[in-house]
């Protein structure tokens, strides 16, 4: 189903007003209805019921009624295609004059036949019609392709009118397109051009997908249209300009044997009235009217029986005095009949002797007695080629008709059969059949012909693509934007719940790393409480034994309780800096055996290694044995020396812990059957808590090394010893 708009809507009851309008105006002899600019083209009266069907079907497309929709477009269909028929074909059904006889012709070759754009633009008018419907965007592309011509034809007709070129509304001498039909075609395909242009499928581009082919289609339709209306315009001028110089030279040419015959009248009358001219005065008086007149080829005195009593000039007697022209069947016949009417013959393409051709001009003597004719001369090439000089002939090519034959051509410079403007004109003058056909020659045609309408071909063709190209690429802007903003909302919106999430998380590891804090501070109190008891365990027994036993086992427990103080003192509640923890532990010891702080100094290099919290509890276990037996062996006596712990994880597999001293060193032990409790829990801790290895090497001073699978690096921190 379509949806209405109120543009279309109110566009289709404006064409059904306009077509009342002009049908009530027929009617009623309103002229005004229907021609709304006095001595234009009136709106017929079938284009006015065209208007009422296409209105109508315009409004039923708005409101769904499929079938009214389609009835009332086939009136337009069906006038306009008849019409168009009436044009193509000599028919005349009699449609045009069905409902009224049409009694207002100005600019109508056809009484009340609707112009032939009109027709054309019906027809298209009804197939966008009868297209809108729904049921997809073909149909509606239809729809708007097609009214967007119709549009065009209006569009281009309406400007002709403003800026008065006949050619844009008239095509050729047909019927003209009336100023209220150009109007109503505007109005009418705007209303199905919106139609089509709401119900089309949205795409987020403000407006449908085909709305920049139908820009290109109505730019290109209206340049077309106006580019064709220049050109008959232009041609139309250079046809009136060749019809003007072709009368200017009938009307010379007219004048010219007017003048010449009342020139050769007037040279008879002074026989007439002197009977007794010499024959030389008569010479000496001929001889100055060919001086002056160059047109004349001679000019020769006839006796009343054809014997010639003189000739001027004397060298073209040869020419002129042709047996045949003397016999030429009805020729002296003619001439005294002439002479009987007391008028002036002329005599039409004579041959001559040298085999050019001209005509004649005779007087007849009117004395009594008769004597005779005065007979005037003239060649065609010489007369036209005096009578055509200057800027008529460098304009102007013409050939000279005498009875339906050329008897003279001047050529315009052109191959014969060319397609250029001409006009004809026939010489109104007795006793002659002459017609002249003059062409414009390729100078003046150069010279007048106009570029206008290639100009508005190329730049209108250029504006066209340049304006759908720019719509169509803001409508794919639009779309991409369209689509940025649809991502953009979705990325927001995931964005929130991301962040939401975040914060819950947040949440949840800030309450995690309180309770870890918690857990590692209770477990570090907890060790403490037993590292307690067990001192104050071992000074309740007198045995050494025993109480050696004790600290031992509550030094290895603070160990333990040392990393877990480490932990939740600091950020990182999973890791220990191991180069902190050992330096810590090692004060610690060293407060704990009271060995004074000159005695043994203890060095820390750890590369800023660090360790999980079960690695650093295995770690500070061995570290712990390591360091008490140093404390306790390697140095008696109060003897001063240097511990180093070295803790390397720059190599790529492996993390290297190593503990050296330069004390008395150990004896000659072999490290698997160690007897000692405290070394045998650190190879146990080495092998088979951390799947390592340990190595001791007596010489030169006494080092463990011990090797166990890399922990990940934390930041390089500088060594300083403690």
């Amino acid at each position: 189903m379509l949806r209405s708009t109120p543009i279309s809507l109110a566009c289709g009851a404006c064409a059904v007003v306009v077509g009342l309008l002009a049908i009530f105006g027929w009617y009623g002899n309103f002229v005004k209805l229907f021609q709304w600019v006095p001595g234009t083209a009136p709106m017929q009266f079938n284009t006015a019921l065209g208007f009422v069907g296409g209105g109508a079907a315009l409004l039923c497309a708005n409101g769904n009624r499929i079938w009214g929709q389609r009835l009332w477009a086939a009136v337009p269909a069906v006038f306009a295609g008849v019409s168009l028929l009436e044009y193509l074909w000599p028919i005349d059904p009699g449609i045009d004059r069905w409902f009224i006889e049409p009694y207002v012709l100005d600019q109508v070759a056809h009484p009340g036949r609707m112009a032939p754009n009109a027709a054309v633009a019906f027809l298209l008018t009804a197939g966008a019609l009868g297209s809108a419907r729904g049921g997809g965007d073909l149909r509606l592309w239809i729809t708007g392709i097609l009214g967007s011509l119709s549009l065009s034809l209006g569009m281009v007709a309406l400007g002709g009118y403003l800026i008065g070129l006949k050619s844009a509304y008239a095509w050729g001498s047909m019927t003209s397109l009336s100023v209220n039909t150009a109007a109503g075609f505007i109005v009418l395909n705007i209303g199905v051009i919106r139609l089509a242009w709401e119900n089309t499928v949205e795409t987020g581009a403000g407006g449908p997908r085909w709305s920049s082919v139908l820009v290109g289609l109505v730019g290109m339709s209206a340049t077309l249209l106006t580019w064709q209306a220049v050109r008959a315009s232009e041609e139309i001028s250079i046809e009136d300009k060749v019809r003007l110089k072709t009368v200017s030279l009938k009307k010379d040419f007219e004048n010219f044997l007017g003048s010449q015959g009342l020139a050769l009248q007037r040279m008879g009358k002074r026989i007439d009235f002197r009977p007794g001219m010499s024959h030389r005065e008569w010479e000496n008086d001929a001889l100055n009217y060919i001086r002056n007149h160059p047109e004349y080829l001679a000019i020769e005195w006839l006796g009343p029986d054809g014997q010639v009593k003189g000739l001027v000039p004397e060298e073209e007697a040869a020419v002129l005095r042709d047996p045949a022209l003397a016999s030429a069947p009805g020729f002296w016949e003619s001439v005294k009949k002439e002479s009987r009417r007391d008028g002036i013959g002329v005599f039409s393409t004579v041959p001559f002797t040298g085999g050019e051709k001209g005509f004649l001009i005779a007087i007849p003597l009117i004395g009594e007695p008769r004597e005779g004719f005065i007979v005037g001369f003239f060649e065609y090439p010489r007369l036209f080629g005096n009578f055509m000089g200057g800027a008529r002939g460098e304009d102007l090519g013409f050939a000279l008709y005498d009875g339906g034959k050329i008897v003279y051509e001047r050529s315009t410079g052109r191959e014969a059969g060319e397609d250029l403007p001409f006009y004809r004109a026939r010489i109104d003058y007795p006793n002659t059949d002459w017609e002249i056909l003059a062409r414009p020659t390729p100078g003046w045609l150069e010279k007048n012909g106009s570029y206008t309408a290639l100009w508005v071909l190329g730049l209108g063709t250029v504006l066209t693509l340049l304006l759908a190209w720019a719509l169509h690429m803001e409508m794919k802007a639009r779309v991409l934007a369209l689509q940025v903003r649809t991502i953009n909302l979705q990325l927001g919106k995931d964005l929130e719940a991301r962040l939401k999430v975040e914060e819950k998380l947040r949440r949840s590891l800030a309450e995690k790393d309180i309770l870890l804090q918690e857990l590692h501070h209770r477990a570090k109190n907890n060790m403490q409480v037993i590292s307690s008891l067990l001192r104050l365990q071992s000074k309740s027994s007198r045995d050494s034994l025993v109480q050696s036993m004790f600290r031992q086992s509550s030094s290895r427990i603070r160990a333990m309780a040392l990393a877990h103080e480490m932990l939740y003192q600091g950020a990182n509640l999973a890791e220990v800096d191991f180069g902190e923890y050992a330096r810590s532990l090692a004060c610690e010891l060293l407060n704990f055996h009271g060995v004074p702080g000159d005695q043994i100094r203890i060095e820390v290099h750890s590369g800023g290694g660090v360790a999980d919290l079960d690695s650093c509890m295995y770690l500070g276990l061995i570290l712990n044995e390591l360091l008490t037996n140093c404390l306790r062996h390697a140095f008696p006596d109060g003897r001063k020396g240097r511990i180093g712990i070295h803790f390397d994880t720059s190599r790529e597999a492996l993390c290297h812990l190593t503990v050296k001293d330069d004390g008395v060193g150990i004896g000659p032990i072999d490290i698997q059957r160690i007897p000692s409790l405290g070394l045998k829990l650190v190879r146990v801790l080495v092998e088979e808590q951390m799947d390592g290895t340990m190595e001791l090497i007596r010489e030169p001073h006494t080092e463990f090394r011990i090797a166990f699978p890399k922990i990940r690096n934390a930041v390089e921190e500088e060594n300083f010893p403690i």
